[in-house]
């Protein structure tokens, strides 16, 4: 349970720090398109991070990191093949 609420908490993380791409889109739409997938990047970059450290408090080896990792890279290659 400690690991699922950890969990929890990054996927909020990441959620919060993706809002603000959507505000400045809404802002500003000519926005270059690079911009988004950049912080896209740098989100999901802190989240690794922030997954990484609580597993570590945890007493977690690597291997939560890496299935989440792989859950990542599954979800980004069903939205790029629809």
């Amino acid at each position: 349970m400690d690991y699922l609420g950890n969990m929890m908490t990054v996927s909020m993380i990441g959620g919060i720090l993706l809002l603000p791409a959507l505000l400045i889109h809404r802002l500003f739409p000519a926005m270059p398109a690079a911009f988004f997938p950049a912080w896209f990047i740098v989100v999901v970059g802190i989240m690794l991070l922030e997954h990484m450290r609580r597993t570590k408090l945890l007493g977690l080896n690597i291997i939560p990191s890496a299935t989440w990792i792989l859950y990542r890279l599954l979800v980004l290659a069903l939205i790029l093949a629809s």
